[in-house]
């Protein structure tokens, strides 16, 4: 038993170490979030967003590449590249890029916008993309929806979709 906790704290000590010594050690520094500044742009999608915000793609939310989406993807949530090269994908078919695409290319109707956000109207109430920036009323209605518990499940949904 002895030799256990032994081998056990060895192999602490040692992941300690290599944690100081790996590349992510700075991430927090580095994907620090940054709210979008004047001129950024940003899409329907909640996670392309976060990763603009946080510096895994270009911050402006502008000249979006797949590699780019791939990479800060699998750096940022740990998402395999066969999804996220096809939201690349997706993203060069809105723009008039050949390379590249803004977040904000993706403000299209079926495209990646749904009638289901947890913090946005839909569409059908809010014309011409005014459904796109945060319902603050829309969010509290959600956050309202479990009064003494801290999550939100199927419930939670239902309430702010009837809303």
């Amino acid at each position: 038993m002895l030799g256990l906790i032994r081998l056990f704290s060895f192999f602490l000590i040692f992941e300690g170490i290599a944690a100081m010594a790996s590349p992510y050690q700075n991430q927090t520094e580095i994907h620090h979030f940054q709210a979008p500044g004047e001129g950024d742009v940003r899409s329907p999608c909640p996670f392309l967003n976060t990763l603009a915000n946080h510096g895994y793609v270009p911050r402006s939310g502008k000249n979006v590449t797949i590699p780019d989406i791939v990479k800060g993807g699998r750096e940022g949530f740990n998402v395999g590249p066969n999804f996220l090269s096809s939201a690349g994908k997706l993203g060069l078919l809105t723009s008039s890029n050949i390379d590249s695409f803004n977040l904000d290319d993706l403000n299209l109707r079926g495209c990646l916008e749904l009638d289901s956000s947890l913090t946005r109207p839909d569409a059908f109430f809010a014309p011409n993309n005014a459904n796109l920036p945060f319902n603050e009323t829309v969010y509290q209605i959600m956050a309202s929806s479990n009064p003494g518990v801290d999550y939100y499940n199927v419930t939670s949904q239902a309430q702010v979709q009837d809303a």
